[in-house]
C-alpha cells in the first residue's frame, strides 16, 4: 500500500454499480441480496438507519490486484462487538451518480492485512 495516497469516492446509482472486481473508491448501496443484508450490520444500523436506507459499500484500495469491499454500516468483525459501530456521517444529498458522496467514517478503517486509513468527506486516505 502506498502511504499518503488519496482516493476520492465516486457514487454509483443502482443502475450504474460496476461489475466486480471494482476499482478503488466506488461507493454504492449494497444490493438487497448481498452479504451486507444481515450478519455484518451493526446494531446501530439495524435500530436507527435500516428503515431509511440500504447499507453503503465503499471499495478500499489494497496492495493486491483487487479492492476490498467495506460496509460503512458494519460492525467490527468479532461477534461480541456487534453492538459497536463506526461513527458515520453522511450527506445523502450528495448521492449523485458520478459525483463524490460526502461520507465520513470515524475512527479509522482498519481491515487487518489489507488496509488502514481514513474516510473523510468522501476521500479515502492512508497517510
Amino acid at each position: 500500500m502506498t502511504v499518503g495516497h488519496e482516493t476520492p469516492l465516486v457514487w454509483h446509482d443502482d443502475a450504474y454499480v460496476p461489475e466486480g472486481p471494482w476499482p478503488p473508491g466506488c461507493a454504492f448501496f449494497a444490493p438487497p441480496d448481498s452479504i451486507y443484508a444481515d450478519f455484518m450490520l451493526s446494531d446501530h444500523y439495524r435500530e436507527n438507519v435500516a428503515q431509511h436506507r440500504r447499507p453503503i459499500v465503499v471499495t478500499i484500495p489494497t496492495d493486491r490486484k483487487y479492492c476490498v469491499a467495506f460496509c460503512v454500516d458494519s460492525h467490527p468483525t468479532a461477534e461480541e462487538k456487534r453492538h459497536e459501530a463506526w461513527e458515520v456521517t453522511i450527506d445523502e444529498s450528495t448521492f449523485v451518480n458520478g459525483e463524490r458522496p460526502l461520507i465520513t467514517v470515524k475512527p479509522s478503517i482498519h481491515i487487518i492485512g489489507y488496509y488502514h486509513g481514513w474516510l473523510t468527506d468522501g476521500v479515502l486516505s492512508d497517510g
